[in-house]
């Protein structure tokens, strides 16, 4: 972390860059997505399974748009536009298979010329740019209640903003005692380092933890009674208006339940004599 904006030496936009243009060369060895078929469907069974449905559902509903189309304007009856649409299909598959007859035969001469068939495939379909441009747009600002358009205007509000917020966390550090790393020490850092293992250690994760183990077991145990009382309010409702347990929030606000009075949970032992526990 830097004290200002301004001395990172990494990739950052100023309120004084609004309007300019940008221009990046492609970092080397980088790939981007995008490429990816409309129709592509996921390997996770649970995500195919779902992705089908969804493509099923995307077709049928271009079947029926395309039928309404072609009886409101072509004037055709709902068979016509069917076996219209079932030409059009046998169209499109024609085509399909054309390209793929032409991608196979691409990728056999490839082959020949100890090509990769995907690089090849890539070389000729996808031509990608060494270098991207682009132009920061400056957000509107509002000023007395209308908009002011321009950069201009951008780039004062954003700069009062930005200054603003600096000197906040500024202040903020400096009252904490703690002061900023600063460009070399960030630099530094080993961006591969971790933080620590990221293996599972399959501990349990208590309820609650404390220095009392006989308050850690009235929690736990509390806890168990509680959800007991609770499952025994709820399959009763709406028959029977058991009371629910305190804690409970979507029941009494929602529905108007009732919730158990503070010393009965006491005297059941839903709650310890300490307070109630946090939701988990």
């Amino acid at each position: 972390m830097t004290p200002t904006l301004e001395e990172w030496p990494g990739v950052r936009f100023l309120p004084e860059d609004f309007g300019e243009s940008f221009s990046f060369p492609k970092p080397e060895g980088a790939f981007f997505g995008g490429r990816r078929p409309a129709d592509f469907v996921p390997t996770y069974p649970p995500a195919r399974c779902e992705r089908e449905r969804e493509l099923e559902r995307e077709a049928k509903e271009r079947k029926l748009s395309e039928i309404a189309r072609l009886i409101a304007e072509e004037g055709l009856t709902r068979a016509e536009a069917k076996a219209a649409l079932r030409e059009a299909r046998r169209a499109e598959r024609a085509k399909a298979e054309a390209l793929a007859e032409r991608r196979a035969a691409r990728a056999a001469e490839a082959a020949a010329l100890r090509l990769s068939p995907v690089e090849d495939a890539h070389a000729s379909d996808h031509e990608v740019e060494d270098q991207a441009s682009f132009v920061l747009q400056p957000p509107p600002v509002l000023e007395g209640g209308t908009l002011a358009p321009g950069a201009e205007s951008a780039r004062v509000h954003y700069r009062r903003l930005l200054d603003e917020a600096t000197a906040r966390l500024q202040a903020e550090r400096a009252a904490a005692g703690k002061t900023f790393l600063g460009v070399d020490r960030i630099l530094s850092q080993d961006p591969f380092a971790s933080s620590g293992s990221t293996v599972a250690t399959y501990e349990s994760i208590p309820r609650a933890l404390a220095d009392d183990e006989e308050l850690n077991k009235e929690v736990q145990d509390g806890f168990w009674r509680w959800q007991e009382a609770y499952r025994e309010a709820r399959q009763a409702w709406p028959e029977k208006r058991l009371d629910f347990p305190p804690g409970t929030q979507v029941m009494v606000h929602r529905h108007a339940a009732r919730r158990m009075p503070r010393s009965e949970a006491l005297r059941r032992g839903l709650l310890p004599s300490t307070g109630p526990p946090r939701a988990a």
